[in-house]
């Protein structure tokens, strides 16, 4: 996910368009594009067509440079993390797609002291991976975040938790890129975080992630990342493709127990169904496409309604839903401008 994008009626890539944005770029960023690249095996959804062009920044300026080619020529641009909280649409995104590879994956060191560890992370860096590994290195801060399939970037956008714990716990700046190229290091006191949500500026793009994290007993900080796999592990279908929770839990409820009660779990509309492990998951059951993910969606909303109570959806939408999944349309007409990253 991300923030919305203001650029105008963004430029249908036909061939002429597409060639003269490729000639923009840098020739190592060129010679990774790919041409309607599909992107359900990008997200865990495992649902979507093609983007009309897929490319992966490696380094600050290829990312810069690509950037500032689709500011220029209004073609709208989306930032793919880990493809968790992502639908898109059968027809496929329009516009470029950008991976974050390279420099982006990379965790350094900024400063360790005896009971303080600060360090600097890429936006690509994977979440769980990475969580895992600086937890068995005894600095804790981050067990909640052992089993969320994101990248760093995409965690600080939706400003990820879990256990009572989130992102906004252990970021101390962002770096990010604006639509024009310029970069920009925000310190976290103007990081507005809500739940599930960072508003960032408009059009920006995460590029590293300051944190910072304590020293604490070994034996307690491995305890506590069991105790959270264990419980994903007993509680969420992690084995079906999914996008995780799909509702947010209204004011002292849970959206799944609302879905339940609603008599909704397990109903399958299409290739999509309300897991039956938890209701406030919707699986892709092999042939799912987004029309009957949304489906699902609005079944659960209705039926949580008529308990008296509102599961509001998660997060950014890029029409009138707020979920906490970015829906990605086809947007030749224009209305879909939102960067995202997952």
């Amino acid at each position: 996910m991300g923030s919305r994008e203001s650029l105008g009626a963004p430029a249908d890539l036909d061939g002429t368009r597409r060639e003269r944005l490729l000639a923009a770029l840098p020739r190592g960023v060129r010679a990774r594009a790919r041409i309607d690249e599909p992107l359900a095996p990008h997200t865990t959804w495992r649902i979507g067509g093609p983007a009309d062009v897929w490319v992966e920044a490696l380094s600050v300026p290829e990312l810069r440079a690509v950037l500032r080619a689709c500011h220029e020529q209004r073609v709208p641009l989306r930032v793919l993390g880990g493809g968790s909280n992502v639908l898109v649409a059968d027809e496929g995104a329009r516009g470029v797609v950008v991976a974050l590879g390279g420099v982006f994956e990379r965790v350094v060191e900024e400063r360790a002291g005896v009971r303080s560890l600060r360090l600097v992370a890429g936006a690509g860096v994977r979440v769980t991976a990475f969580a895992r590994r600086i937890s068995g290195d005894g600095w804790s801060g981050l067990e909640f975040a052992v089993g969320i399939p994101s990248t760093v970037g995409g965690a600080l956008v939706m400003n990820a938790g879990a256990h009572g714990r989130q992102m906004k716990d252990v970021v101390r700046w962002a770096e990010l890129v604006q639509a024009d190229g310029t970069r920009r290091r925000v310190p976290v006191e103007e990081l507005r975080f809500a739940y599930r949500h960072t508003r960032l500026p408009a059009g920006a793009v995460v590029t590293r992630v300051g944190l910072e994290l304590r020293r604490d007993e070994p034996g307690g900080i491995r305890e506590r990342v069991r105790a959270h796999l264990d419980y994903r592990k007993s509680t969420q279908p992690l084995t079906e493709p999914s996008c995780g929770s799909v509702f947010v839990n209204p004011a002292g409820g849970s959206a799944g127990r609302l879905i339940e009660e609603a008599g909704l779990k397990g109903r399958r509309v299409g290739g999509a169904a309300i897991s039956n492990k938890h209701a406030n998951f919707i699986v892709n059951l092999g042939r799912a496409r987004r029309r009957r993910d949304r489906a699902g969606a609005r079944g659960a909303r209705r039926g949580a309604r008529a308990h008296r109570h509102r599961a509001h959806p998660r997060g950014q939408a890029v029409r009138r839903f707020r979920r906490r999944t970015a829906l990605v349309s086809d947007a030749r007409n224009g209305r879909d401008r939102e960067r995202w990253h997952g």
